[in-house]
Formats: C-alpha cells, structure tokens, sequence
C-alpha cells in the first residue's frame, strides 16, 4: 500500500464545519467588497438604506420631521 490512511466521515465532518465560517466569511468580504464597486450605478442616491454609515431608520425619521414641520 501507498501507506495512506482512509479517514471516516465523521473525522472529515468537523473540519468541514470550522472551515465553512472562514469560508463565509471570505466569500462575503470578497462580494462585498465587488459590489461597492457598482452599488453606486445601481442603487439611487435616495434609497437612504444603503448609504454608508447610514441607519435603516434615518429616511424614517426624515419623513417624520418633515410631516412635523408641515403641520
């Protein structure tokens, strides 16, 4: 024999396990760092959401406000 030893499945499984968070991890910093390239082409300046350091509520409360002053 080649002196190469079979490995069980339940060996292999908890590598996979503590490679696949790394993996994520990876894959998403690599997507993300892609679509910052053409969220700009792509999302309208409006859309408060995706503005960077922007919080989800921010376009909430600006309405809020303006509705306020408007009475």
């Amino acid at each position: 024999g080649g002196g190469r030893v079979a490995r069980s499945p339940s060996s292999v499984f908890p590598l996979f396990l503590s490679l696949q968070g790394s993996l994520y991890k990876i894959l998403a910093k690599v997507l993300a760092n892609r679509l910052r390239l053409v969220v700009g082409s792509v999302i309208y300046e409006a859309q408060t959401t995706f503005v960077k350091d922007g919080q989800i509520l921010d376009g909430i409360l600006i309405v809020n406000e303006v509705v306020d002053e408007a009475r």
